[in-house]
């Protein structure tokens, strides 16, 4: 048996967390649409490196991740290689 697609509606409304799972998230806001939430989260990610999700809250599914924890590390490196 072939995994299947999930198949989730473009117009729903999805939130924004900081965090790898339910444990450790951070609610940062909400979103309406995939395409929109996604973008919104890897220009978030970029500018504040860490682990974020969107998730479809009506279905409780995770529908994209974005891990940007290395960014943080390489920053130090560079600041302390200019001190």
């Amino acid at each position: 048996m072939s995994p299947q697609a999930v198949e989730v509606p473009m117009n729903r409304t999805f939130d924004i967390f900081l965090g790898s799972g339910e444990h450790d998230a951070l609610w940062l806001e909400c979103v309406e649409g995939l395409d929109a939430a996604t973008e919104r989260m890897h220009d978030i990610a970029s500018k504040r490196p860490g682990m974020y999700f969107v998730l479809n809250i009506r279905d409780r599914f995770v529908v994209a991740k974005a891990d940007t924890t290395s960014l943080a590390f390489g920053t130090r490196q560079i600041e302390r290689q200019i001190k």
